[in-house]
């Protein structure tokens, strides 16, 4: 499954699709409707903060966290980060404006709840390949350097094999 972006009064608005094979050929099937499409632009393009812990789930977390962070979000209460009207919960998956649910749209994906739940249950999944897992990240809109997605698919298969 994937974002697509549809416009509609020159506005563009995110849907959840899946691809499926009809007698006429493959067609788009709308799993869910996310919500608006917004572009928050990068401010601080320096991404170097170290983002492993011990925990694959906390390292997923700190990405996200780096994401907001290169966009001005600020760390609230009880988890949240904001920046204006817009909330993100890293751990949750949660991706709002004005408390409704949209979709960011960061570096090569979109940041909202469809994705973000997906890129955990592939991590928590652990039987996960290497295109699975940096397809999954980069639908989320997250950016990751090549050596620490070495190291966190290492992290990863490695906490599966124990």
């Amino acid at each position: 499954m994937f974002v697509r972006v549809k416009w509609v009064k020159k506005r563009p608005y995110g849907y959840l699709v899946k691809n499926i094979w009809t007698k006429k050929g493959p067609r788009q099937k709308v799993v869910k409707y996310i919500g608006p499409v917004h572009e928050i632009k990068e401010v601080v393009e320096d991404k170097t903060k170290e983002v492993f812990s011990e925990r694959v789930q906390d390292i997923i977390t700190g990405l996200i966290v780096r994401e907001l962070t290169a966009r001005e979000f600020v760390e609230g209460k009880r988890g949240w980060y904001n920046k204006g009207e817009y909330r993100v919960h890293p751990k949750a998956g949660h991706v709002l404006h004005n408390g409704k649910p949209i979709a960011i749209r960061m570096n090569e994906g979109f940041m909202c709840r469809p994705n973000l739940k997906e890129l955990r249950k592939l991590v928590e999944g652990g039987a996960v390949t290497g295109i699975e897992l940096a397809n999954g990240i980069l639908e989320a809109g997250i950016h990751i350097e090549k050596e620490s997605f070495v190291q966190l698919f290492e992290r990863i298969t490695s906490q599966t094999q124990n």
